[in-house]
């Protein structure tokens, strides 16, 4: 018999990323649509090289987060150094503390 709980991380993370996402799709169906001559200057001007620039940044930051993360969480790993478990720790409360700090600034 199959569990029929429902999983609240599984559904908490979907409704994140839906309304991340909605936005995201509204303005890409848009270029498609007719709807008002504010999307069609958008078309004719610069919505191509906002998409184009966006795509760019975002191949960046995940190729440097990528490459920074992995060679962190691999020396903190694979390595008994000095400061380890500061730094084991420093890596986890950056992800807690670094939105805050963004939205700070």
């Amino acid at each position: 018999m199959q569990n029929s709980k429902i999983n609240f991380w599984y559904l908490s993370s979907f409704l994140v990323s839906l309304f991340v996402a909605i936005p995201i799709i509204t303005v890409f169906s848009s270029y498609f649509s007719s709807t008002s001559e504010y999307m069609e200057l958008m078309k004719d001007t610069f919505l191509k090289d906002y998409i184009i620039n966006s795509f760019f940044i975002l191949i960046g930051v995940l190729s440097l987060t990528f490459i920074f993360g992995v060679v962190a969480a691999y020396f903190v790993s694979f390595y008994n150094f000095w400061g380890v478990s500061f730094f084991k720790w420093a890596l986890i409360y950056l992800l807690l503390f670094l939105p805050i700090f963004m939205h700070i600034h």
